[in-house]
């Protein structure tokens, strides 16, 4: 019972330091001065017949987009990538693009290069698939990087055994 009371008593004082915000103010309102008297039946009428106020919009910011710099970390991981895969390592090119893609996953670098060892390793499904992600990420200036990825789409398509697909996607490539 003492229990009880002990903690019933700590309820009853905590919830006296809880501040509340009055009715008749909403976020980003400004608060009445000292000055200022408010008028309790007429604000809360006015409040009742206004709608809120929607909070504005905010983009994300887009990582390593071309206007920013590029991540030093991604650079070397996509560098030490591309030396493994010369040496026929695809396991480790592998490995160190999904580091490169778990600390920018963003940046459609880091998605065609996977996109070209899946395919080394010859799973074009999952290769076509990061293939179309890099594609996705790419801006229309990047015209170089979207022709190597459409040709990618064009192979792993004809892997597939999809060449009506495979000639859509040729037909991509060649119109960047």
């Amino acid at each position: 019972m003492r229990r009880l009371w002990t903690v019933g008593s700590l309820a009853l004082l905590l919830s006296g330091c809880v501040t509340m915000r009055p009715p008749h103010q909403g976020v980003g309102q400004e608060r009445p001065s000292q000055n200022q008297e408010i008028d309790e039946g007429a604000s809360t009428q006015e409040s009742q017949l206004e709608e809120p106020r929607k909070p504005k919009k905010i983009r994300p910011v887009i990582r390593n987009s071309p206007r920013q710099k590029s991540n030093g970390a991604v650079n070397h991981l996509i560098s030490k990538a591309n030396k493994a895969q010369r040496d026929g390592d695809f396991a480790t090119a592998e490995s160190y693009l999904e580091r490169a893609y778990r600390i920018s996953h963003r940046d459609p670098r880091v998605s065609l290069a996977m996109a070209e060892v899946l395919f080394a390793q010859e799973k074009p499904s999952q290769s076509e698939q990061w293939a179309l992600r890099s594609i996705g990420l790419l801006r229309n200036q990047q015209v170089i990087m979207l022709r190597k990825a459409w040709e990618l789409v064009s192979q792993c398509r004809i892997e597939m055994g999809d060449y009506e697909g495979a000639r859509t996607a040729r037909l991509k490539a060649k119109s960047y």
